[in-house]
């Protein structure tokens, strides 16, 4: 130990030197133990500069060994190295040979340096862990020879399961079982769409849920498919249509006529064939109409004022030698019009030298080729002599009928045969009022 001192004291010298040119130097605060050569981490007070052992203008690098345990000094971390074979006294310290001096700067406070000092053989006491943030924990390990230091890890979160925290959320708590922190995580629902079923005619619904427990109903319209239009009755026709939810059924509608072309049937009335696009037909018939009044239907082009009437385009006579007339049985007036018509005169006019008399005449007293003519036809008979003569009639004919003429004449005698035109009928023909 004297020996010790004396070195001291040598060194003591040189540092002494140091300081007065080095003018201010820091002070280490650190605490000693008495004569056994090392520094212990007890209470203790500040060690002046002169009282240093080692040469402080010599400061190793951080992390340099050092096993001159009087050549400790350091701005950083520096370890020294224990003698071999020397106890390191500190506090219940068992070991016989001493692990590492550990020495930190201190930022806060550039005056010292703070000694922390502890041997290999330490035998640690743990405090609880407490939680340092939502990443790590931390405790403090202490050995009674005074060491301690804080070690930090990560949690060891435990998961509960996911419990519904709304309609778009779920939650759980997550737990370190060392240190007691908890925190409550949250994420969106994952939702699984169940079947849809159909609820009525119009709509089907389906069930959505997340592993959670949370679900929802989701309600919508069928999607629907339909089938080909079929006849149902006179006025309707049906289609089935079908979801894809399983929902089936029979849709009726009235009938959706496409109307055909107007054909006549008759001089009053047309008709037309209505279809639909499900098979089902149906015949329209209505009259015919003439409203812009071109005399023709409107829809169908019926023609509906006609007039047309046929009559004979010669009357044929016949006289014998002894005088008898023969007049043809087949001559008639045909009413070809839309509507009914009448003969309201007619006209006789001789021709080729002929003369007009009565009807009544007798021609046994008339002389032979004088050429005279009395005619009648239907009751109405030449009464004048002359050239011409008109009378006035009212022979009525239905529309599609026919008139029959009846007629006949007297003749004077000739003393040859003749064939030529004696006599021009003129038939007045109008509308049936």
């Amino acid at each position: 130990m004297n020996n010790r001192r004396k070195k001291s004291k040598i060194t003591l010298s040189v540092l002494m030197a140091l300081v007065l040119v080095m003018t201010a130097l820091p002070t280490l605060a650190w605490a000693d133990d008495g004569d056994d050569g090392h520094i212990h981490t007890e209470d203790g007070g500040d060690v002046p500069v002169d009282e240093i052992e080692g040469d402080i203008s010599e400061v190793p690098e951080s992390g340099t060994v050092i096993e001159d345990e009087a050549d400790v000094f350091d701005f950083g971390d520096v370890s020294l190295m224990a003698s071999n074979n020397k106890t390191c006294g500190l506090k219940d310290c068992t070991c016989t040979s001493c692990g590492f001096y550990y020495y930190n700067y201190k930022a806060d406070d550039e005056t010292y340096h703070a000694a922390d000092v502890h041997c290999d053989s330490c035998s640690l006491s743990y405090g609880s862990w407490t939680s340092t943030g939502s990443s790590q924990h931390k405790r403090t390990a202490s050995c009674s020879c005074g060491y301690s230091t804080t070690e930090t890890a990560a949690h060891t979160l435990t998961r509960t399961a996911w419990t519904s925290d709304g309609a778009a959320q779920h939650k759980r708590t997550a737990s370190c079982g060392t240190c007691g922190y908890s925190t409550t995580e949250r994420e969106a629902h994952s939702l699984t769409d169940g079947a849809w079923a159909s609820i009525s005619d119009t709509q089907h619904q389906r069930t959505k849920s997340c592993s959670c427990g949370y679900s929802i109903t989701e309600t919508k319209s069928h999607s629907l498919t339909y089938g080909k239009w079929a006849q149902h009755n006179a006025t309707q026709h049906k289609r089935t249509k079908s979801c894809s939810c399983g929902y089936s059924g029979t849709e009726y509608a009235a009938h959706t006529m496409v109307p055909g072309r107007w054909a006549s049937v008759s001089d009053t009335q047309h008709s037309r064939t209505n279809a639909c696009e499900c098979g089902h037909t149906a015949t329209e018939t209505a009259s015919h109409a003439d409203s812009d009044g071109d005399g023709n239907c409107d829809s169908c082009q019926y023609l509906m004022t006609r007039f047309s009437v046929t009559v004979p385009t010669s009357l044929s006579l016949g006289m014998s030698q002894t005088g008898q007339i023969y007049a043809a049985t087949t001559a008639q007036i045909v009413n070809n019009s839309t509507g009914a018509v009448t003969v309201t005169g007619v006209k006789f006019t001789t021709a080729n030298g002929w003369t007009l008399v009565p009807y009544t005449t007798n021609m046994a007293d008339a002389k032979v080729n004088s050429k005279r003519i009395g005619f009648t036809v239907n009751g109405a008979s030449s009464t004048v002599t002359g050239s011409t003569e008109a009378k006035t009639t009212a022979w009525q004919i239905a529309k599609g009928a026919s008139l029959p003429l009846d007629y006949a004449a007297v003749v004077s005698a000739t003393s040859k045969a003749v064939n030529e035109q004696v006599l021009t009928v003129v038939f007045v023909v109008g509308w049936a009022s």
